[in-house]
């Protein structure tokens, strides 16, 4: 079981940081409920691999040949991020704790869903009826 519930922008989510291999993870918090694997089909995309453990809200999607972390997907209500319960706070209020850090967070005008982007950390927010539903960061 995960305490701490952290979302550091380049660092990781909790204790678990990027570049963490798949199998140390599993080592760490055992066997996924779901894993999920695909194969490169060109040069371009490299292997990838999927890991969700639902009792803890978290996905982990590790790439390439050493199959590292590079992203992480929460929806648990206990995640922070900067000291703040960030599924507790609205829209305006994440773009303040935000700017109040020094970054910028814009709508994505590109996508059907309703998601904020903070480019500079590479922290993206999605709502369905104006609450904040997932969370998805990469290193």
């Amino acid at each position: 079981m995960m305490n701490n519930k952290n979302i550091q922008p380049f660092v990781g989510y909790g204790d678990i940081p990027f570049g963490i291999t798949a199998d140390e993870v599993e080592k760490l918090y055992g066997t996924p409920t779901q894993r999920d694997e695909i194969d490169a089909v060109n040069d371009e995309l490299s292997k990838c691999i999927f890991f969700e453990y639902t009792d803890e809200n978290l996905s982990i999607y590790f790439e390439g040949e050493d199959s590292v972390a590079t992203s992480f997907s929460t929806t648990d209500e206990d995640a922070t991020l900067y000291g703040e319960k960030i599924f507790s706070l609205g829209k305006n209020e994440i773009k303040a704790l935000l700017k109040k850090k020094g970054y910028t967070v814009e709508a994505d005008s590109d996508s059907d869903e309703d998601c904020l982007i903070c480019d500079d950390l590479m922290l993206d927010f999605y709502f369905e009826d104006d609450e904040l539903v997932e969370v998805v960061f990469s290193a």
